[in-house]
């Protein structure tokens, strides 16, 4: 084996694809080889078996798959990959594209073309939250799904050596099916509080039922608070349900997914009178939301980030939109110098205004978002 530069653009790289050997005393392989060797590992007949799929409906596939070189790809979202097994699936459907060897070709598999960081950190940034914080906490230990951490790196470990109580996942993260049974059996430590926003594990995760069982036993779950826009299948367990804004009704920058091959960003404010009741918080009225709760639980806890100097001196956290505002700031000029949009011109903000006039002033206030 030679080792070689894959930024290379001058010297061809050329090589067994599939070798094996030895190299000083240690057995190596190539990963076409090892991925070639646990392929065949396994007849046809045992593959049928496993999947329930059968030769005579997948061959047609396959050579269809194989019929296009580099223009053809697999892609994955939401169905394929957003299960209990979707780290797996998601791993199997990137090999087959490298079997392609379709990466970065006209009619294969590409990269995403990213967004703007509204959270800021980059060199043009005009707010970078994670330095704002007066007094910002930091966490220790694992998290309750155990992902992003390795079991043997824990006292779990080195206490109750194996197996371990439940599955810990090294490699991989948004282990969404993984929280409720956790918390609900107290490992790796038991919780007080269950909070659910933008989700129904009991109809979205595998066993669902098993799912409720939990949430009903107050014993596991001593109090579950869900913030949802419906009674849906999960929340109408909860002991308390905070009425959400809908995404017509509320502020967030969702990014784009990785088949937009450009740099984008999107940024959702409202657009419609909010459904939910209003309310006041510390002598500020907005809709009843997630954010509405969780400003006005700050400022009663008196916890360091919320209300007067929240975000350095001469700064306040009082509405949603002294976050949000900020972020979208951030997107407006860029991560780098030469990014920025340009500014306004005055037909724009009088569009602008009388776009949102209908709006409360609750939700739009011209003077508080100055």
């Amino acid at each position: 084996p030679v080792a070689v530069d894959p930024d290379d653009a001058t010297t061809p790289v050329e090589g067994d694809l599939f070798a094996e050997g030895e190299v000083n005393g240690l057995r190596v392989a190539t990963p076409l080889a090892l991925l070639r060797k646990e392929a065949f590992s396994r007849s046809w007949k045992e593959y049928e078996e496993i999947t329930g799929i059968s030769l005579a409906m997948l061959e047609p596939v396959v050579r269809e798959l194989t019929s296009h070189g580099k223009r053809a790809a697999v892609d994955m979202y939401r169905g394929p990959v957003q299960h209990t097994d979707g780290f797996y699936a998601g791993t199997a459907v990137i090999t087959l594209n490298v079997l392609l060897g379709n990466a970065d070709w006209k009619g294969g598999l590409s990269k995403g073309g990213g967004h703007w960081h509204e959270a800021g950190g980059k060199p043009n940034s005009a707010y970078t939250f994670a330095a704002m914080h007066p007094a910002k906490m930091t966490t220790f230990g694992p998290r309750i799904t155990r992902e992003k951490a390795r079991y043997e790196d824990y006292s779990y470990f080195r206490e109750d050596g194996y197996p371990a109580k439940r599955p810990w996942f090294p490699f991989t993260d948004n282990v969404y099916q993984e929280i409720i049974p956790s918390f609900a059996q107290g490992y790796p430590y038991p919780g007080k509080i269950l909070f659910l926003h933008k989700g129904t594990p009991a109809l979205a995760a595998p066993a669902g039922h098993k799912v409720i069982d939990m949430l009903r036993d107050p014993e596991r779950v001593p109090l579950f608070i869900a913030c949802d826009v419906v009674i849906g299948e999960t929340s109408m367990y909860a002991d308390y349900i905070l009425p959400d804004l809908t995404y017509l009704e509320r502020w967030g920058t969702p990014h784009v997914t990785p088949d937009v091959t450009t740099t984008t960003s999107k940024i959702r404010q409202p657009v419609a009178k909010p459904l939910t009741e209003e309310v006041v918080v510390d002598g500020e009225p907005m809709p009843l939301c997630l954010e509405a709760f969780l400003i006005a639980v700050g400022k009663k806890l008196g916890l360091p980030g919320f209300g007067k100097d929240a975000f350095g001196p001469g700064t306040r956290f009082d509405r949603m939109e002294d976050w949000f505002l900020k972020a979208v700031a951030n997107i407006a000029v860029g991560d780098k110098p030469g990014e920025e949009v340009p500014d306004a011109s005055d037909e724009e903000l009088r569009i602008f205004r009388e776009a949102r006039a209908f709006l409360p002033r609750s939700v739009f206030d011209e003077e508080k978002w100055r």
